[in-house]
């Protein structure tokens, strides 16, 4: 019965945000390149209904379930409610979560972006499967912290084009630095886990993954063209015919690839345009 009150709902909510102008579409296709999916489903369970191992140096974080299912996932949520989730990365109690979720980069969502992307979670298959708890460290398992954190590590900020900036280019740095949130792996952390900005798609190596630099500098993509970078995102091959292994091959397989060929060319005319920053190689 729960489950058939739960598909009721996320039919009600897909009516809703299509009669109030939501674009399902366009929420597909952000939450894919937002890797919603990919974290939030472990290996071998139902989609978006959570328990994928997020390794880090401070413990493993569990993807949580974000399907519609109204007493284990987020059915019961409002529009603003999921939105304030995704955008200051408070829970529908004003509890701050973890920044294993990538908020302080989804923090510039557009707000029509966010609400077309729960417009499309409401019509994915409702599941019931209770979250699991994270496996943290002792110092940082209370989330007392975690608004000391939030005081000197996180702004809310909004998105806007730059003076000069192409639309090809402006649309590339909205896709990787906000919806894609590529400065999470890809930048290096200070000693309060907040990404230096200084140092912006770098490269990163936090002891669980090395995150290769990504800027157009010797030691990143500097000889990539774009038509490179076009085909590294469809295919996960690079120029030198070696594919990507780990967790970006799941970013590939799961979120770039799935993307229209458009939005692919804006990412690689942003990732050329970038302020090359010197990193380490892989």
């Amino acid at each position: 019965m729960m489950i058939k009150k739960a598909g009721l709902v996320a039919i009600l909510v897909s009516l809703w945000g299509t009669a109030w102008g939501q674009d399902v579409e366009n929420g597909r296709q952000l939450a894919a390149l937002a890797a919603c999916e990919s974290c939030h489903t472990e290996e071998g369970g139902a989609k978006n209904a959570g328990g994928y191992p997020i390794e880090t140096k401070y413990g493993v974080f569990f993807g949580t379930n974000i399907t519609p299912d109204p007493e284990t996932g987020i059915g019961n949520w409002t529009e603003a409610m999921f939105v304030q989730a995704l955008k200051h990365g408070l829970s529908p109690e004003g509890r701050p979560y973890y920044p294993a979720f990538p908020f302080p980069s989804f923090s510039r969502f557009t707000d029509e972006d966010a609400r077309d992307v729960f417009a499309y979670l409401a019509t994915v298959e409702p599941v019931y499967k209770v979250n699991r708890s994270h496996a943290l460290k002792r110092g940082v398992r209370n989330r007392g912290i975690l608004r000391m954190w939030r005081l000197f590590s996180f702004r809310a900020d909004t998105f806007a084009p730059r003076e000069g900036e192409s639309q090809s280019v402006s649309r590339g740095r909205y896709l990787v630095d906000v919806v894609g949130h590529c400065g999470e792996c890809h930048t290096p952390r200070n000693s309060m886990g907040a990404m230096k900005t200084n140092r912006w798609l770098s490269g990163s190596d936090d002891g669980t993954g090395f995150a290769p630099n990504i800027t157009p500098h010797q030691t990143g993509i500097l000889n990539w063209s774009e038509e490179d970078i076009v085909g590294f995102l469809e295919s996960g091959m690079k120029p030198d015919g070696d594919f990507s292994g780990g967790e970006m091959y799941r970013v590939v397989e799961e979120c770039t690839s799935v993307l229209p060929e458009e939005e692919r060319r804006a990412i690689a005319a942003w990732l050329k345009a970038v302020r090359p920053v010197q990193g380490k190689k892989d």
